[in-house]
């Protein structure tokens, strides 16, 4: 009996995916739950298991190819087992007895994505398969077979719902010109989509101050630990800025629980793992946390939901370089915060004597964006004041 497999969503709502290797050929015998292919999406490597018991008859994407969620990707011959039923039960099963057993495309659409599942656990939708002539039947449906070469990432191919960057123009080469030429896909992708998004969507605002961390300043590993609790304490006192915007509804959703984006800098490109309710995690408790989070995250094995419904960002863009930036604004979401690199700062102070000296203090640069859509300039600067006051504690 043969069985189509689909690529599925993964879990991650995503429309499309990169096919980085198959570990089976065609003719293979497989088990099921054995590795049968390792896949890319913008947010983990995932390696999907055989859906079934049986030989790998076609093999319809091959390696380094972009395809959308739900594409054809192979076929099997499942392997006979006693309580397995005969060719022409199956035919007997799939075939339509007359047209009025055929169902219209929206009607099984509609029981595929009731069916479709939201983990990575379950790899895919099996639809058993029986010939007749140049058509086969799916869930009693009569259909053309699908086209058996790759399908590669193209605008035609894409949902309707994945935005593209925009068409650039051409560059005239000579033959000095020398030049890697690296497709954008994953992770990479993903960052350019959304920063695109954010440009032709948000009404950026970017505010710059400092805070003096001398009093705990001891390492930079703290750092984040405390901007992350000072985050969640200025939430409190500016709740609009720990929210969602939804332009087509005229609303602001104000979130009761903080859900930080952490941008994460790795050689694949930027990752924004979510911290789900930080606020309820005690400070002491913050560190490692964050560090589970970094490790899954540049080991790849993040669960599909650590990238979703993040209701406000932190950039620590200073662990690298810079002091000060304009991070983007990532719809839904209002706020993001970034940090630059620490640095001393010397100031003029007053001795027990009441003469005056110089001492040195550390400040840390902080630049707040928001989308001037949801809050104004004045709680923008509320949120700053409230993080500096939260941070110099």
């Amino acid at each position: 009996m043969a069985t189509s497999f689909f690529l599925p969503d993964l879990g991650e709502g995503l429309a499309e995916a990169d096919i980085v290797k198959w570990y089976v050929k065609e003719g293979d015998f497989v088990y099921e739950d054995d590795p049968l292919l390792s896949v890319e999406t913008a947010k983990a490597l995932v390696d999907v298991p055989a859906p079934v018991t049986g030989k790998v008859l076609k093999i319809h994407v091959q390696g380094d190819t972009t395809v959308p969620t739900h594409s054809l990707l192979a076929e099997f011959e499942i392997a006979s087992s006693p309580s397995s039923p005969s060719p022409q039960q199956e035919s007997q099963t799939h075939q339509p007895s007359d047209s009025s057993a055929l169902q219209d495309d929206d009607a099984i659409e509609a029981a595929f994505q009731e069916t479709r599942t939201d983990t990575a656990t379950v790899v895919g939708k099996m639809v058993t398969t029986t010939s007749v002539s140049d058509d086969f039947f799916i869930i009693g449906k009569q259909r053309e077979k699908q086209p058996e070469k790759p399908i590669l990432d193209s605008p035609a191919n894409r949902s309707d719902h994945t935005s593209s960057l925009p068409a650039t123009t051409s560059i005239a080469l000579s033959d000095t010109d020398m030049f890697d030429r690296e497709p954008i896909k994953g992770a990479r992708k993903a960052m350019a989509d959304a920063m695109q998004k954010s440009h032709e969507q948000v009404a950026q605002v970017t505010l710059f101050d400092e805070a003096n961390i001398s009093k705990w300043y001891v390492s930079p590993k703290e750092i984040t630990t405390r901007v992350v609790a000072a985050i969640c304490e200025a939430v409190k006192e500016v709740p609009r800025l720990n929210a969602w915007l939804d332009m087509d509804k005229k609303e602001l959703l104000i979130h009761h629980h903080v859900n930080l984006g952490l941008a994460v800098d790795t050689e694949d490109g930027l990752f924004v793992p979510v911290l789900h309710q930080i606020n309820r995690v005690p400070q002491y408790k913050i560190r490692s946390v964050v560090d589970e989070v970094i490790t899954e995250v540049k080991s790849r094995t993040s669960p599909p939901d650590r990238f979703k419904r993040a209701t406000i960002s932190l950039s620590n863009f200073g662990a690298i370089a810079g002091r000060f930036a304009t991070p983007m604004v990532v719809p839904p979401a209002v706020t993001i915060l970034g940090i630059g690199q620490c640095f001393n700062v010397p100031y003029l102070t007053k001795s027990k004597k009441g003469k005056d000296k110089v001492s040195e203090k550390v400040v840390l640069p902080l630049s707040l964006s928001f989308d001037h859509r949801a809050a104004t300039g004045g709680e923008g600067a509320r949120f700053m004041r409230s993080l500096i006051r939260h941070l110099e504690q």
